[in-house]
């Protein structure tokens, strides 16, 4: 999926109570690595763990924060060199359902647009699940289709 950046306005982002997106901070390391790698899948959480060690800018991984935990994260321009890639994206499950997804969805795109990006996109989502609905809601199209395929062995 994919969507214009600098072109089209990010949706506003919308505070979600009790809840502070900033770009990631030195105290917030170890809080988002454990969050990530307790709710989510492993290559993401070393996805994350390697951005940190490659010293990708801080602006490029956002964290939303209620108080002292980290409840969810974004990241960009973190895989392959590319600053237009989006990813991964995530939410702890016990904080869904409250808007923290689209509002750090909506900040990652305000950042990536003033950074100059000019798109976003991403390979993969499940189709029709709620993660597909929030980014076609962000103004994200389908660009190519992916067919999982296995054999038994």
């Amino acid at each position: 999926m994919a969507r214009p950046v600098g072109e089209v306005p990010a949706p506003a982002p919308v505070q979600p109570d009790g809840v502070t997106l900033s770009e990631i901070r030195p105290h917030l390391v170890v809080p988002a690595l454990e969050m990530v790698a307790r709710v989510f899948s492993g290559d993401w959480a070393e996805a994350l763990r390697r951005a940190i060690h490659a010293q990708v800018p801080a602006e490029r991984i956002r964290v939303a924060v209620r108080g002292e935990v980290v409840v969810g994260f974004a990241m960009w321009g973190a895989y392959d060199g590319s600053p237009d890639r989006f990813g991964p994206f995530g939410v702890d499950p016990a904080e869904r359902g409250r808007r923290i997804g689209a509002a750090l969805l909506a900040d990652a795109l305000a950042v990536m647009a003033r950074a100059g990006c000019r798109r976003a996109w991403f390979l993969w989502t499940e189709p029709d699940g709620p993660a597909f609905r929030l980014y076609q809601r962000a103004g994200f199209e389908v660009t190519r289709r992916f067919a999982i395929m296995r054999r038994m062995l």
